[in-house]
């Protein structure tokens, strides 16, 4: 993950820039020449590792069976859409609530990745302590994250601070599940893996997708970041949903046994 936090320090603030001083189309020609930078470097750097026995297909899918999988799945999609409720509309919520000058966005977009970077790091090393301590702990500092951010909008240096914080709760959430999918998916690791990356995805369009439909409905511009707020809470209720499961299965188990 830290990969995708230095992404957002240095990355998107510059295609932000870009974008703001030479058209949108800049954007995204920049990210493109990044893409193709980065697949040389793959092609000359990334070592060539000989291919390991792994799982059948047909047994990876029937490890798909297991409920603990999807539930945890589910956390991600949905704890993890509201950083993008408010990511997406960081601009228009400064512009327009915090009334920042636009040349500020690359700013404060840098920030927020700032915040991402350390935040992984220090939630990675807490999960090396205590797995599902720190997942509930991500989720609850998130939500409150989310509620601390509504009242710190209206001024700049408090609106900045806040979107450190949001970015520093938030994004250690993505290494805590993927930690905890490989301990319980079995002979189904690889797709486990894979369908994690799917389920943020799927947080990044569900997230914004809210964000965008309770300002088109005129809810204000802090809406996004209540919208947060609510998905912070209900990937902390499926986590808790999660983690009562695994603790009846293992019962079971060690009854059975």
């Amino acid at each position: 993950m830290m990969g995708l936090t230095l992404a957002n320090v240095i990355g998107v603030p510059i295609a932000t820039w870009l974008g703001q001083q030479f058209g949108w189309k800049s954007g995204f020609e920049f990210s493109a020449v990044l893409a193709f930078i980065t697949l040389i470097g793959v092609s000359l750097f990334a070592p060539n590792i000989p291919l390991q026995k792994t799982a059948s297909i047909k047994a990876a899918l029937a490890g798909l069976k297991n409920i603990n999988i999807w539930l945890t799945l589910a956390v991600g999609a949905i704890g993890f859409g509201g950083m993008f409720s408010v990511y997406s509309y960081v601009s228009p919520i400064l512009t327009e609530y915090t009334h920042a000058d636009i040349r500020i966005v690359p700013i404060a977009l840098a920030i927020w990745g700032v915040g991402m970077v350390i935040g992984g790091l220090v939630s990675g090393w807490l999960a090396d302590k205590s797995l599902f301590k720190t997942m509930i702990g991500i989720l609850v500092s998130s939500a409150l994250a989310f509620v601390l951010a509504s009242f710190m909008m209206s001024n700049l240096y408090t609106a900045i601070t806040a979107l450190f914080m949001i970015g520093f709760t938030v994004i250690g959430l993505g290494g805590a599940l993927q930690t905890h999918l490989m301990d319980i998916a079995d002979d189904a690791q690889t797709l486990a893996a894979s369908l994690n990356h799917s389920a943020f995805n799927l947080a990044n369009a569900l997230g914004t997708f809210l964000g965008g439909w309770v300002l088109s409905h005129n809810m204000g511009w802090l809406a996004p970041i209540w919208v947060g707020f609510v998905l912070s809470l209900g990937g902390l209720a499926i986590l808790l949903i999660a983690l009562a499961y695994a603790k009846y299965t293992q019962k079971n188990q060690s009854a059975v046994s």
